[in-house]
């Protein structure tokens, strides 16, 4: 992945560690925030290959929350707007701290937060 062509995040929180994080909460510097969750696959005995990803807006969390508590409600919502490939993401060395994917990806995920957010206020 070309530096030049991709994106930053910050990991703000992660739960469900195993190889990478499996829960996080994912945002961005103008206060865009995501989780990127992938489940445990009973079928294949396994971790998906992939990230599904579910806007956050900031009210919704407030400052103090347990991220498993919100995202087990949250999801219940059927609000995933992405689905990433694992292969599509890259990690700082820690694999705790920051992502990084496409500038493509990340234009995606803006473009569909902003048309949610407008869904959630009309």
């Amino acid at each position: 992945m070309n530096d030049s062509t991709s994106v930053f995040l910050d990991v703000k929180k992660y739960s469900d560690f195993y190889d990478v994080p499996r829960l996080m909460l994912v945002a961005d510097l103008h206060f865009n925030a995501w989780v990127f969750f992938s489940d445990f696959d009973d079928l294949i005995d396994d971790y998906e290959k992939s990230y599904s990803v579910y806007p956050v807006y900031a009210g919704k969390m407030g400052d103090t929350y347990d991220l498993r508590e919100f995202f087990k409600n949250y999801r219940s919502m059927g609000r995933a707007c992405l689905t990433i490939p694992l292969a599509q993401v890259k990690f700082d060395e820690t694999v705790r701290k920051k992502l990084q994917f496409s500038s493509e990806i990340y234009r995606v995920l803006i473009e569909i937060s902003q048309s949610r957010a407008q869904e959630d206020d009309g």
